[in-house]
């Protein structure tokens, strides 16, 4: 049994917080005679991870992978994600593309310019579907389909009491505001630095897309479910003060202690948070928590997968699709696979890093380590101020509850990001008290309907 000790800081999200076409061939070392240089594509060089690729062309003589840069506007004064569309309709299309949060995925793959990578993974003899967590990626589908592949995932959701707002994985406003209402007097719903546009970025970064439908260009934001969200966003405050963080901490911490604070946003990271909100829960709040997600009006689970920062894509147009499904395959191996053995620590040590890895054997190491009583004192920071407790290690039921909660999820944080910023433009004046709702949304649907009918 080990010791943890909590200290206060802003930092709870931190720890909750085929292969020629559609085949997909068993993928093979190409010949060191025969170099196969592949164009990676991106629109933010300084976010590429670089010792990614040259650790894969160390390793891999018959195959190269150079980057090209679409990041600087072209003198006609288009996007970088413009300048690459064009260059994938105009036959000049790069092989494989890092999708970061710029490019609009959805639409590049319902127009056909991206290869469908579940044939890869089925046929390849190191993978199959049984050598990957297949929630996140069934997530990042689009009809049916698998166009990105990503090294590892975080979860965003809510987290409450389970006393107050049930064991539950889905909820709607109203039933939010219901649960609030057991609350007593001077409560808050969250903590006062999650503004408008921070909540706005969770919230719609999983969501943004089902108001759109690509392939016909309706847009729905004149729908109950959008109201419902951004009249959500719109309670949450405008700014928040960080000129005194110590000072907020201890409000926060008074609030938490006091039982005055029914959610908190976090980002599940690794199975050491899901331990430590667990216990930390049990503290403060007086009982367990529940993942409830954020609020929505369908009745899916409100909470959603967020990706690690490389999404890679293969293009249809890939000039030797095996060789591009070569380099994609590279995120989904195990680290041991990945690393020399003078790196080794670095394998054996998934327990440290931030995010469930996608390739299951990696998974269940995770899982393991975190099932161990490990020697040392772990310091983890959080927004709560200081508490010590005795934390014992995951026990199967926990992680039986875990895996429930982690294979509901159906959302990632993948969307258009052109579509997000006109939302987000379009809702400064509302929250503002500028605009009311309803020009609001008129100009969102009128703005978004242009756009995704300018895409067609």
């Amino acid at each position: 049994m080990k010791k943890y000790r909590i200290w206060g800081s802003l930092l709870l999200a931190a720890f909750l917080l085929a292969a020629c076409s559609a085949g997909g061939q068993e993928p093979k070392e190409p010949s060191a005679l025969e170099k196969t240089v592949l164009i990676y594509a991106t629109t933010n060089p300084e976010g590429i991870d670089r010792e990614n690729i040259l650790r894969f062309n160390d390793s891999h003589t018959g195959i190269s992978i150079e980057v090209k840069d679409y990041s600087q506007t072209s003198s006609m004064g288009k996007t970088g994600w413009n300048r690459l569309v064009t260059d994938m309709i105009t036959g000049n299309s790069p092989d494989i593309i890092d999708l970061g949060d710029d490019l609009p995925y959805r639409q590049m793959a319902l127009r056909g310019y991206l290869e469908d990578l579940w044939p890869y993974i089925e046929n390849d003899p190191d993978l199959g579907r049984e050598g990957v967590m297949e929630a996140p990626l069934k997530a990042a589908e689009v009809d049916g389909k698998l166009y990105t592949v990503f090294e590892s995932v975080c979860i965003n959701t809510l987290v409450g009491p389970e006393r107050i707002i049930g064991n539950r994985t889905s909820w709607s406003l109203t039933d939010l505001q219901s649960a609030f209402a057991k609350m007593p007097d001077g409560a808050v719903i969250l903590e006062p630095f999650y503004t408008k546009e921070a909540i706005f970025n969770v919230i719609f970064s999983m969501n943004i897309d089902s108001y759109v439908d690509w392939s016909t260009g309706q847009c729905d934001f004149d729908s109950r479910k959008f109201r419902t969200a951004l009249e959500f966003v719109n309670s949450r405050p405008a700014d928040f003060d960080w000129s005194d963080v110590a000072a907020a901490n201890e409000a926060m911490c008074q609030q938490m202690d006091g039982g005055l604070q029914m959610l908190s946003c976090p980002l599940v990271a690794n199975f050491d948070s899901i331990r430590l909100y667990d216990k930390l829960y049990d503290i403060i709040f007086g009982g367990g928590a529940s993942c409830v997600g954020f609020p929505v009006e369908d009745g899916s689970v409100g909470s959603s997968f967020a990706i690690s920062d490389t999404r890679l894509a293969m293009s249809s147009t890939c000039k030797d699709k095996q060789a591009g499904w070569e380099f994609l395959r590279w995120l989904l191996l195990p680290l041991e696979q990945r690393y020399s053995s003078a790196e080794e620590p670095y394998v054996e040590n998934w327990a440290e890093h931030v995010g469930f890895p996608i390739n299951s054997g990696d998974f269940l190491k995770l899982k393991a380590a975190a099932m161990e009583d490990r020697e040392g004192e772990l310091t983890a920071y959080n927004n709560f101020g200081s508490i010590s407790f005795e934390l014992l290690p995951l026990a199967e039921t926990e992680y039986e509850k875990f895996m429930s909660f982690y294979n509901s999820i159906e959302k990632t944080d993948l969307c258009d990001r052109t579509v997000y910023n006109i939302v987000l433009d379009s809702c400064g004046p509302y929250f503002a008290g500028d605009k009311t709702l309803d020009e609001t949304i008129g100009q969102i649907q009128n703005r978004v309907g242009l756009y995704v009918n300018e895409q067609k």
